[in-house]
């Protein structure tokens, strides 16, 4: 969902958006197995959360950070 959160800086100036804009759909049709896992959702979330909460202990600082978990703790209130 978010390449560029992992790539170095150096990187992300050759990264496009629509690079990377099938991926979910391809993951669909290739790995039908791993969307019947109920609750992926909010499985893929807590997966999230916890490396974006490792994160912010090293980046204090970064917004973007910041607002990305912020978008998923008030999803799951």
């Amino acid at each position: 969902e978010f390449p560029q959160k992992y790539m170095s800086e150096h990187a992300q100036q050759f990264a496009r958006d629509e690079d990377y804009a099938d991926l979910l759909a391809w993951y669909r049709e290739f790995y039908p197995e791993l969307f019947a896992i109920p609750s992926l959702d909010c499985r893929l979330d807590l997966y999230a959360l916890a490396h974006d909460l490792e994160d912010l202990e090293n980046w204090p600082q970064v917004t973007a950070l910041r607002a990305h978990i912020m978008r998923i703790v008030e999803s799951r209130a």
